[in-house]
């Protein structure tokens, strides 16, 4: 849309280096936090979505800069593989352009770069197209049926990643993205190569954070994956989605209140400066008097620090628990008691009326996959433990039958807290 010369005359380009032109890679530490030092394509973003100016006067205030390098960096923050993001001024001719950020393209190259091998070993999918390799890997996961039976999601493994692509869903519905989902925005790498799954890498992430209320966990149109419904139907996927949700949403998890905060700081603090020289380039553009840093880039931030991402983790964990992918039975609480020592770590839980907590040292999950049975490995707690320093604990409440999340800690003298 930012192509449209009447919707937005601050365009994003794309750099491509090619043989006619001179030298076919970028040879630079254009990424402080990468290790990729080589590039055959960067991205020249202009933001349009939440800018100031969006055709829409709702988004013009929430324009921010930072909402897309945000997304990249709770992905990577979960675990994955995520461009980056860069920010910079832009001048054309001479003539300034206004805050830009570079990113990677997660195409081929990409893929290479940080998953190893070369480009020509990798299928790329966008929005169902190719755009490396072929389709005939995504075409065959797309094709898989009966997934809420347990014969057939176990073979959907070979051709998923199916914690990548958790992880990516419960970012996306986190955030509430609302230009997201089965046919737009999203990328699928997977290396060609027998029983090597797609992994979901994050792209294009500024319609998100809004509004602290929205709900697109209950879109069955916003999962980028024609069988995500169906998918929801199993119980296995359920309970895997909800072991994700406790690592990510708990304690010092990725998508807990604290951490989205301090990742959302700290990009503010790389573009509060530069947006004086934004303001005094686009904030005209829409209106008269300007959009400016002091008034509402700085309005918006703050709505975010002390208002949205306070309240969003509770609220989205409501509307998973509403729609079974989380469930109500609640994970147990694992940390170091008071009169523990460096050494030692003293557990004690209080399981609730009716159900039992379950729990291993040796680094297996309680619980007995498809089954539901308890594992052999698995101990019941009866009274408070002591722990040695450097123990794995690994712990699930049971009750009625139904399993709670998987909650995991690693105890040791700098960090007893439970890990999720």
């Amino acid at each position: 849309v930012n192509r449209v010369p009447n919707r937005s005359p601050k365009h994003s380009f794309r750099l491509l280096f090619k043989e006619q032109y001179g030298a076919t890679k970028l040879k630079y530490q254009v990424f402080a936090d990468s290790t990729v030092k080589k590039f055959d394509t960067l991205v020249l973003r202009a933001d349009y979505n939440n800018s100031w100016i969006h055709w829409d006067p709702q988004a013009r205030p929430r324009a921010q800069r930072t909402r897309d390098a945000w997304m990249k960096d709770s992905h990577r923050a979960m675990g994955w593989v995520a461009a980056h993001n860069r920010y910079f001024h832009l001048f054309l001719n001479g003539l300034y352009w206004g805050v830009y950020d570079f990113t990677e393209r997660p195409d081929a190259n990409f893929a290479a770069a940080y998953f190893g091998g070369k480009s020509e070993d990798y299928d790329v999918v966008n929005e169902f197209q190719a755009k490396g390799g072929t389709l005939d890997a995504f075409h065959a996961l797309n094709s898989l049926r009966g997934l809420a039976r347990d014969p057939q999601y176990q073979k959907l493994g070979q051709l998923l990643d199916v914690t990548n692509y958790i992880d990516y869903v419960l970012l996306n519905y986190y955030a509430g993205n609302q230009d997201w989902g089965e046919n737009k925005n999203w990328y699928a790498v997977r290396r060609r190569v027998p029983a090597a799954p797609f992994q979901y890498v994050m792209w294009d992430g500024e319609q998100v954070l809004q509004d602290v209320q929205d709900d697109t966990v209950s879109d069955p149109y916003e999962m980028p994956f024609r069988l995500a419904e169906e998918l929801k139907r199993n119980a296995e996927f359920r309970l895997a989605f909800a072991d994700r949700v406790q690592k990510h949403f708990f304690h010092d998890g990725a998508l807990a209140p604290t951490a989205c905060a301090e990742r959302w700081a700290k990009r503010a603090k790389e573009v509060d400066a530069a947006m004086v020289a934004e303001s005094a380039r686009w904030g005209y553009y829409r209106r008269n008097p300007p959009f400016t840093r002091d008034k509402e880039w700085l309005a918006e931030q703050q709505r975010l620090l002390k208002n949205y991402f306070p309240q969003r983790t509770a609220i989205v964990l409501q509307q998973l628990r509403a729609v079974g992918l989380y469930p109500k039975i609640a994970a147990p609480i694992l940390g170091q008691q008071d009169g523990a020592s460096d050494r030692a770590f003293q557990v004690e839980v209080t399981p609730a009326k009716g159900s039992r907590i379950y729990y291993t040292t040796n680094g297996s999950d309680p619980r007995v996959a498809f089954t539901g049975a308890i594992t052999s490995h698995a101990q019941i707690y009866t009274k408070a433990i002591f722990f040695p320093a450097g123990t794995h604990v690994r712990a699930r409440t049971l009750q009625d039958g139904i399993w709670s999340a998987l909650t995991e800690t690693t105890f040791t003298s700098a960090s007893p807290a439970a890990k999720n």
